[in-house]
C-alpha cells in the first residue's frame, strides 16, 4: 500500500481508542445478548451485532489484549479467532485462541465462558478498509461469526502554516486590543491512504482563557478561520495553538507566539 506524503508542521499519531474501547470492538462490540444452544455453532456468551452501515476508524498500531468470550453446549470451542480482510484480498489472522474449552453433553462449556484475553495484533494491518470477522468453531466443525467493518487511518491532517493578521504577528509584539482572525489550513489528504476525515479544529490560548472548536460534523473545516480577542488579555506574552484531529483522533498542531504590550 502506499505511504501517505510527507505531512507539514508538528504531528502526533494517537491511538483513536483506549485498549479497553478496543477490546470492545475487536470482540465487535461487547453487550449483552441472550445466550442459546444449537448444535450448529458456538454462541458468543454477549456480542452485539455492529450496524453494518458504520465505520469504525483507528489509528492503533500494537498488540492490545482482547477478551473474546464463546461457550458451545454439546461440542466443546475448538477455536476463536480475530481475522480482518481488504477488499478480496486474503483473510489476515489477527489473533486467536486454541482449545479454550473441550465441552461435551455430559460435561458442557460454562455458559459464561471467560478466556484468557486473546492478542490482537493491529500491527499486521496497513492503512485501509477491512471487515474484520469474530468467528469461533466448535468440535464438529461449526462455526459462528460476526462481522464488522473498520478502517485503519495512522496519518495525521495536513496542518500548514497559520495564516491571518493574527498569524502575521507570530514572534512580534503588540499593542493591539482589537479582535484578529487565525485561518487554520486544516486538510485531510487521499494521495493513495485512507484517510478518514477531519473530526474537529480547535485554537486556544495557554491559558485556557480562550478556546473555540468547530464540529467538523456539522461546522465548515475547510480553511476555517477564528476571531481572536486579543483584549482577552492583559501584558504578557500568549501561545496560541491550533488542532486538527481526524477521525481516527491523528492529530497535528501549530503555535504562534505573540507579545503584548500596553502602555
Amino acid at each position: 500500500m502506499q505511504q501517505g506524503k510527507q505531512k507539514m508542521g508538528r504531528s502526533t499519531g494517537r491511538r483513536a481508542r483506549s485498549a479497553i474501547g478496543l477490546a470492545c470492538v475487536a470482540a465487535v462490540m461487547i453487550a449483552s445478548a441472550g445466550t442459546a444452544y444449537a448444535d450448529d455453532g458456538p454462541v458468543f456468551t454477549s456480542i452485539e451485532v455492529p450496524d453494518p452501515e458504520q465505520v469504525a476508524w483507528f489509528a492503533v498500531n500494537e498488540v492490545v489484549p482482547t477478551s473474546m468470550p464463546a461457550t458451545s453446549l454439546t461440542h466443546g470451542v475448538k477455536r476463536i479467532e480475530f481475522t480482518a480482510q481488504e477488499g478480496s484480498g486474503p483473510e489476515v489472522v489477527l489473533g486467536y485462541v486454541e482449545d479454550p474449552c473441550a465441552g461435551t453433553p455430559l460435561d458442557p462449556c460454562p455458559t459464561e465462558l471467560g478466556t484468557d484475553p486473546i492478542d490482537v495484533d493491529w500491527s499486521l494491518l496497513d492503512e485501509g478498509r477491512y471487515t474484520v470477522r469474530l468467528r469461533a468453531i466448535d468440535g464438529a466443525s461449526n462455526e459462528t461469526m460476526y462481522p464488522a467493518t473498520i478502517a485503519i487511518d495512522r496519518t495525521a491532517p495536513d496542518l500548514d502554516p497559520l495564516t491571518g493578521p493574527l498569524a502575521a504577528l507570530d514572534g512580534l509584539t503588540t499593542n493591539s486590543s482589537a479582535t484578529l482572525a487565525l485561518g487554520v489550513p486544516a486538510s485531510e489528504v487521499t494521495d493513495g491512504v485512507a484517510v478518514s476525515g477531519l473530526q474537529y479544529v480547535n485554537v486556544h490560548d495557554d491559558l485556557s482563557w480562550y478556546s473555540e472548536t468547530l464540529d467538523c460534523a456539522v461546522d465548515d473545516c475547510d480553511d476555517p478561520e477564528f476571531d481572536v480577542p486579543l483584549g482577552t488579555w492583559g501584558n504578557g506574552t500568549r501561545t496560541f495553538t491550533a488542532t486538527a484531529v481526524d477521525l481516527a483522533s491523528n492529530s497535528s498542531e501549530r503555535q504562534i507566539t505573540v507579545t503584548i504590550s500596553r502602555p
